[in-house]
């Protein structure tokens, strides 16, 4: 959705998953597991949407 800010998000994410192990919240196998579900879970959800807006109100798919 916002493709500009994607890098900006990425190194956002990657210094808060350091910091939760530097400082001892978190394990690393907690961090890489947390990254791994909400990217598959960010994937099914833009997947979904797109399918969904794909579809039109009539059930079909709706050609561009």
């Amino acid at each position: 959705i916002y493709y500009r800010y994607g890098k900006l998000f990425w190194v956002t994410a990657g210094i808060v998953m350091f910091s939760r192990v530097y400082i001892g919240v978190h394990y690393p196998s907690d961090v890489i597991s947390g990254c791994i579900i909400g990217t598959l879970y960010g994937l099914v959800l833009v997947k979904t949407w797109d399918y969904f807006k794909k579809k039109g109100s009539s059930g079909e798919y709706m050609e561009n």
